[in-house]
């Protein structure tokens, strides 16, 4: 399909993931899975999809992380759109609409994160497949929606319409916040309720209506901002679900049910890695379970202690509880402050 873009958003700082992600290598370049990275197997899901043009597929991240990206993935996509500034995921998927419809306004474009782990690539897909065919024939924006597999309370929640519009499609009722163990343990034993994957499609001309009618100032400030007339800074700092699909009565959302893992903290990122690498494991345990680890050319030995990760890199030791990995950003300005007295 010569007029389908896909973008995948990359402009997270992976503070969670500090000391492995850093300002000179962000998470989406950290070595994951068999020594590849988020971005290149985010990159290698989607490639594979015979009606996705490599030319279309882009990435948005930051000015600050553009040159490196350029770099590590050596023109595997068509194009890299770089922000001045993070803004969140509103004004960056809006500047893409914009450019995007510059090049093509009869384009279906899809967005999905960087920070996603998906085993079964054909499985996603073909999900992927029916959200673009839907979005092309409907002026509707169609979110990607995953059966839960626990009651996770980490992720945001979509309430569906019970009848389906058409084979494979359901009417968005409402989304619920991300909930505590109580409300996440009703939301799973419901049938109309779905994890939001972040994943999102529609006809270019269909996402810039929606923002002109729910967010008449952004569209307004990303226009002066192309124009010269306004720096990039000055925009709002609000996610697409703030701004638009929370709003918007046009929304259509397609049911998936495959593995898939959110990489947000230390926690997901070493667990995925250790369960689905094929690299040899240098991980010992005696009288000790639930650890996980991440070294450079050592071996390491849990004994008597368990829910723990121990991150190593060249600069830094991490040593945090399973339970309080959420909590690892908190402690990034001391860190700073270390590390500038060491100079």
């Amino acid at each position: 399909m010569s007029n389908v873009y896909v973008g995948i958003l990359a402009g997270g700082s992976g503070e969670r993931l500090w000391p492995l992600s850093r300002a000179n290598k962000p998470k989406q370049l950290i070595p994951f899975v068999n020594g590849k990275s988020l971005l290149d197997q985010t990159i290698d899901r989607v490639l594979i999809n015979p009606a996705i043009d490599k030319n279309n597929l882009f990435i948005v991240t930051s000015q600050q992380h553009a040159l490196l990206i350029d770099d590590a993935i050596k023109n595997r996509v068509g194009f890299i759109l770089s922000e001045p500034a993070p803004r969140n995921t509103a004004p960056a998927v809006l500047l893409a609409c914009q450019t995007i419809m510059q090049k093509d306004p009869q384009a279906v474009v899809v967005f999905l994160p960087a920070d996603h782990y998906v085993p079964d690539e054909q499985a996603f897909n073909e999900t992927l497949n029916r959200m673009i065919d839907y979005a092309t024939r409907h002026k509707e924006l169609v979110l990607m929606g995953l059966k839960p597999r626990n009651a996770a309370t980490g992720f945001g929640y979509i309430q569906t319409s019970t009848h389906a519009q058409e084979v494979g499609a359901l009417r968005v009722v409402r989304f619920h916040e991300k909930p505590n163990e109580k409300t996440a343990e009703f939301y799973i034993h419901q049938d109309d309720f779905l994890w939001n994957l972040g994943i999102f499609a529609g006809q270019v001309k269909v996402f810039l209506d929606e923002f002109i009618t729910y967010a008449l100032d952004l569209f307004v400030g990303v226009e002066r901002y192309l124009a010269g007339n306004l720096a990039y800074e000055a925009l709002p700092k609000i996610s697409i679900d703030y701004s638009i699909i929370e709003k918007s009565p046009r929304l259509t959302v397609m049911p998936a049910s495959f593995e898939w893992f959110d990489i947000g903290n230390l926690q997901s990122f070493l667990s995925v890695q250790a369960q689905y690498s094929q690299l040899a494991s240098n991980v010992l345990s005696l009288y000790a379970h639930d650890n996980l680890a991440s070294v450079n050319k050592k071996v390491v030995a849990f004994i008597g202690v368990s829910n723990v990760c121990v991150v190593e890199t060249d600069d830094a030791l991490l040593i945090v509880n399973r339970a309080n990995v959420e909590e690892v950003r908190d402690i990034l300005p001391a860190v700073k402050k270390v590390e500038a007295s060491l100079l």
